[in-house]
Parts: structure tokens; C-alpha cells; sequence
């Protein structure tokens, strides 16, 4: 009798995180049914470059979406938006179908809610910490609606949870926090300003060139199936446009005379 409850007890957390994991996936399956996955203009990009892809048209925009760059066709390469989401999508759409890519999204917010419980556990002690942290991260106020659409919440949290977790041991997870960081630049295009300042906070950690040359270099090992596209089809290793720190207001990107210019943005003042 003694032995078989210590082997519960032993299993305790096993079975607490499976039971925490599934009732994510209720959950997050249930408030999914009110929510149309392409309900914002990023989810129904994801979901037509994931079209394209399907197609085999590739990395090529259907649509002109915003006037950074030049166009010279409605279908053109892709020369701003970062692969790295669209893939993700793409994958999920081979093993859920078109209907499903959405729980990909689900998967990931359960897994880093059930992480979330035993972190705050683990560094707390407190059973009612980690409860409250662990519905905060199921809730995330408006960010569920958002996380239950083709967008990539999901896909960033999990990158800045990665990150969070392995920055405190930079020296001895220098590779490791290269490749998340990398994955971060190819998810978004501010990714690169996260991988900048994870390369800084590395050398802050410890102080030492060769581990932050190491992981420039990693970084960029990364990144180098992108930026050889980038070069064959764009004639450039990257795909961003310094007109989009130029802008005004948001809505700039999307106006066909929008100038990107040094002399537009300084017409709003200095403060």
C-alpha cells in the first residue's frame, strides 16, 4: 500500500501537467469557436502565403500590401514579411488541414501555460503563485484574441520564452540562444533588433569577444538560407527598408505617395 502511494505521489506532477495541458486545449478549442482564425489583416496574410506555398508559387505576394518597396507587378517576391511564420502554418495545414492550422497556436499556448505553472513553482514554492501566473498566461487579455487567429503570438512567445530561459547561462548556452535568436529574426522583421540585443546582453554576461564573434557567426549560419534568397531574388541579403522607420503614422506604409523621406518625417517637429 505504502509503495503504491508513493509511486502517485512520485507521479504527482506528471499527471498535474497532463491534466493542466488538456484543459489548455479545451479551453483554448472552445474560445476558438467564436473567433474567425483570419480575422485581422496579418492572419489572412499567413493564410494566403500559405496558399501560395501550397501552390508552389513560393515566397511571391498575390497582393501589394503596403508601398515600402517599388512594384513592379501585383504578384511579386516577398520583400518584407520573414518566412518563418508561414512556414509554421504551412506545416500545420500538411497535418490539420486548412480548417485546422489554428492549433499549432493552441499546442504552443498550452505547452508554455503548462511551463509557466511549473516555472513560477519551481522559483516560488507557492502553489496559489503558480496558479494565478498560469491563468494569466491561459487568459492573456486581449492577446487571446489575437493568439486565436493565423497570427504569430503563439510563434514570438515561445521564442521569447526560449530566450528568457537560457539568457541567464548566455556562456554556456551561447549556441543555443544563437539558433532562438536567429528563429526570432526570422519570425518578425524587428527579430534582428531581438538578436542584436541578446548578442550584447551575451557579452555583458561574460565578457568575452570570442563567445560573441561565435554567436554573430552562428546567427548568421542561421539566417543564411534566407539571405542566399534574398540575393538571388531580391539582388539584396535582406529584406527590410529603412523607409519603414520613416514613417509618420502606420498607416504611411499603405498610401501609394508615401516618400519614406528624411524631409517628411522631420516635418512633424523634433519633440
Amino acid at each position: 500500500m505504502e509503495g503504491n502511494l508513493k509511486k502517485v505521489v512520485e507521479k504527482a506532477p506528471e499527471i498535474i501537467g497532463v491534466m493542466i495541458f488538456l484543459f489548455c486545449m479545451v479551453f483554448l478549442s472552445w474560445a476558438a469557436d467564436f473567433i474567425e482564425p483570419q480575422a485581422t489583416f496579418d492572419a489572412a496574410y499567413y493564410h494566403i502565403m500559405v496558399d501560395q506555398l501550397e501552390q508552389g508559387k513560393g515566397f511571391t505576394e498575390p497582393i501589394i500590401w503596403n508601398y515600402i518597396n517599388p512594384r513592379d507587378s501585383i504578384e511579386h517576391p516577398m520583400d518584407y514579411w520573414m518566412p518563418l511564420g508561414i512556414i509554421l502554418y504551412y506545416c500545420s495545414r500538411l497535418i490539420w488541414g486548412v480548417s485546422g492550422e489554428i492549433w499549432l497556436n493552441i499546442i504552443i499556448w498550452s505547452s508554455l501555460s503548462l511551463a509557466v505553472f511549473f516555472q513560477v513553482k519551481k522559483h516560488t514554492g507557492s502553489r496559489l503563485s503558480s496558479v494565478f501566473a498560469f491563468f494569466l498566461m491561459l487568459g492573456c487579455g486581449r492577446n487571446l484574441f489575437y493568439l486565436l487567429t493565423t497570427d504569430n503570438i503563439a510563434f514570438y512567445a515561445a521564442i521569447g520564452f526560449l530566450l528568457f530561459n537560457n539568457l541567464y547561462k548566455a556562456e554556456d548556452c551561447w549556441l543555443k540562444i544563437a539558433f532562438v535568436s536567429a528563429l526570432a529574426a526570422l519570425m518578425r522583421i524587428e527579430g534582428t533588433l531581438v538578436a542584436a540585443f541578446v548578442c550584447f546582453f551575451v557579452f555583458y554576461r561574460c565578457r568575452r569577444f570570442k563567445v560573441l564573434a561565435l554567436m554573430i557567426i552562428a546567427i548568421l549560419a542561421f539566417v543564411s538560407p534566407w539571405m542566399i534568397r534574398n540575393l538571388l531574388v531580391l539582388g539584396k541579403l535582406w529584406t527590410s527598408n529603412l523607409k519603414a522607420l520613416l514613417i509618420v503614422n502606420y498607416n504611411d506604409i499603405f498610401c501609394s505617395d508615401f516618400s519614406g523621406s528624411l524631409e517628411n518625417f522631420f516635418l512633424q517637429g523634433w519633440q
